[in-house]
């Protein structure tokens, strides 16, 4: 099936990858998922890598700074296709975290493709789980966490489309 490759010159091979990373980077983009779940092997194709669960891409001894009281002041985790910077709390430079603060207004929101399986996983890690998972009214597989520094984080999966009439008596219902 690829004997053709074996005749292809150093040149033609790279040609023919950047035609085949072209269509996947099509597919993606005209599906507007930033990770088609139906051709994750597809994706590792790419140079560029994503990954629908946070994951910790530089941690320590690589590519963080530390301070001298040991505190992480620099790390990075990808969301997808983000990146979102992390530091320890150190009061001295402004950086006070959740629990210091007795709280936090943001909650982080995530969709995921199995939402069982992640907050198995975070809690697993350490997460703390302050709203089991349910089924909700309005159509997603949902629950809510609380890491080890005070992070608040919600993680759905969408189950089912709920008409707008039909989340307008359910929200009424539920909120009184």
């Amino acid at each position: 099936m690829d004997a053709d490759l074996d005749q292809m010159s150093r040149d033609q091979l790279i040609a023919e990858a950047k035609k085949l990373r072209e269509g996947i980077r099509q597919h993606r983009d005209s599906s507007e998922h930033e990770l088609c779940w139906h051709h994750p092997a597809l994706w590792g194709l790419l140079p560029e890598k994503t990954d629908p669960l946070p994951v910790v891409v530089q941690c320590s001894g690589n590519g963080t700074d530390a301070c001298p009281q040991g505190k992480l002041i620099h790390a990075l985790i990808r969301i997808g296709d983000s990146a979102v910077m992390l530091v320890d709390e150190c009061p001295d430079w402004g950086s006070i975290g959740p629990k210091s603060l007795k709280g936090s207004p943001v909650t982080i929101h995530l969709y995921v493709e199995d939402v069982d399986s992640v907050i198995k996983r975070a809690v697993a890690a350490g997460a703390k789980v302050t709203m089991p998972l349910e089924d909700t009214f309005w159509g997603d597989r949902y629950g809510k966490l609380e890491d080890p520094f005070g992070h608040q984080w919600s993680f759905a999966t969408h189950v089912r489309d709920v008409s707008p009439e039909e989340l307008r008596q359910a929200a009424q219902k539920a909120c009184g």
